[in-house]
Formats: structure tokens, C-alpha cells, sequence
């Protein structure tokens, strides 16, 4: 009897032993189911206030652009002005009145030669000056840039001395800032004393405006002192003279 009932335990343990798990996992499953959705989204909509954060930037942005491009027309159309009084005073030769635009203080430096080497004259009365290659009076230039329409570019046309004719690939009158005459620093060429190039130092970060003359090969050089355009440089050298 006891033998038997030890054989009726053993085969009910190995029933149970064998009942599928399937309600487990499937409770198992549906847990993590339910954890996977429960977790929050991330919202990338950004607040109200960093809305009008970003549209008070961009308005700002706008609006000083706006100005800098009326600051800019503003400041050409002054220079456009300026420079045909200079004309006009070089073709009238009147010396009074091209010495108010040179600075009292920083006078007016003309580069010209007699060989291949750069001369620097520094000028505060014009009228006192004459032109070291040709022993003519300063207004004499006048007969070489009888007119100038200027043009604007970014950058001034090169001059190309390999040609027997034209030595400029553009012809007329063009403005552009100072950067190039500013980089070739060609006063370092021309055996100053030290002082005079620490002047011309102090004085080339004021040009802005260059214009060249491609007809006689004159460059000219403008800027602003205390709010006023003067004229702080002229290149009488001849292209393709060094």
C-alpha cells in the first residue's frame, strides 16, 4: 500500500512539473509592455517665450542690417560729393581751397619718382609743391584727369606691364576701399627716417576710400578725420616705373 502511494506522489509532481509556463510569460510580456509606454515624449516645441525670445533676435538682426546699408549709401553718397569738389579745386587750381582738405595735423604725403624708388613728400601747403620728375607745380596733374566718373569695385583694376598698349584691362575711374594700399606698405621702399614712418603708419588705417585713374595711372587716397573726408596719400608714380 505504502508503495503504492509513494508511486501516486511521484506521478502527480511530474504532472505538475509539466504544465506550460504560458500565463507567466505572457504576464511577463505585458508588464514590460506596459512600462515601454508608460515613459513620457520629449516635446522639441519650443516654449512661447522662446518664441518671442527668437523673433525679438531676428527683428534686431534685421533692423541692423537695415541701418548698416543706410549708413552705407549715406557715407558714399558724402564721398561721392567730396571728390568732385576735389576735382573741381584741382582744375581750378585754387590752392586755399585744396589745402582744407588736407589734415592740419597729419598733412598730405605724395608718392612720385625720379627712378624706381618710391619718394614720399609730405605736403601741408600745396601750393609750396612742385612735382619732383617734371619740376611742374602740383595743379599741373590737372591736365591728366580732366574728368572721373567713379565707378565702385571691390577691388581696384590691376595693371599689366607686359602689354605694349593698355596697361589696365578696365578703363575709367574706380573706388574701393583702402585694404590694398594699406597691405603693400610701400613707404617701408623708400629709406624714410623712422619717425616719418611711424607718422605714415598712424595715418594709413584712416583711408577707406582709393580711387584710380586708369588714364594717367594716378591713385588717390580718402579719409575721414573727426567725421570730415581728407585726402591722406596721392600716387603720382607712373605704372610700371619700378
Amino acid at each position: 500500500m505504502k508503495k503504492s502511494l509513494s508511486l501516486l506522489s511521484l506521478s502527480m509532481l511530474l504532472m505538475l512539473g509539466c504544465q506550460p509556463q504560458t500565463n507567466t510569460q505572457g504576464n511577463t510580456t505585458a508588464s514590460d509592455t506596459v512600462s515601454t509606454v508608460s515613459q513620457p515624449a520629449t516635446s522639441t516645441t519650443p516654449s512661447r517665450q522662446e518664441q518671442q525670445r527668437q523673433a525679438e533676435v531676428m527683428a534686431k538682426d534685421t533692423l541692423n542690417a537695415v541701418q548698416e546699408e543706410v549708413v552705407k549709401k549715406t557715407s558714399n553718397a558724402s564721398f561721392e560729393t567730396f571728390f568732385q569738389n576735389f576735382m573741381n579745386i584741382i582744375q581750378r587750381q585754387d590752392a586755399a581751397g585744396f589745402n582744407q582738405l588736407i589734415d592740419a595735423q597729419r598733412g598730405l604725403y605724395t608718392i612720385e619718382t625720379t627712378g624706381t624708388m618710391p619718394n614720399f613728400y609730405h605736403i601741408k601747403d600745396i601750393s609750396k609743391h612742385r612735382l619732383s620728375n617734371f619740376n611742374k607745380p602740383f595743379f599741373s596733374i590737372r591736365e591728366e584727369i580732366k574728368s572721373c566718373n567713379l565707378k565702385e569695385v571691390k577691388t581696384l583694376p590691376k595693371v599689366n606691364c607686359q602689354g605694349d598698349s593698355d596697361m589696365y584691362t578696365q578703363k575709367g575711374c574706380f573706388v574701393a576701399d583702402g585694404s590694398e594700399f594699406q597691405e603693400a606698405r610701400i613707404h617701408q621702399f623708400a629709406s624714410l627716417p623712422e619717425a616719418e614712418n611711424e607718422r605714415i603708419d598712424k595715418t594709413l588705417p584712416l583711408i577707406s576710400k582709393s580711387v584710380l585713374h586708369t588714364g594717367s595711372g594716378y591713385k588717390f587716397y580718402f579719409g575721414q578725420v573727426n567725421g570730415q573726408w581728407k585726402v591722406l596719400f596721392i600716387n603720382l608714380m607712373a605704372p610700371c616705373s619700378a
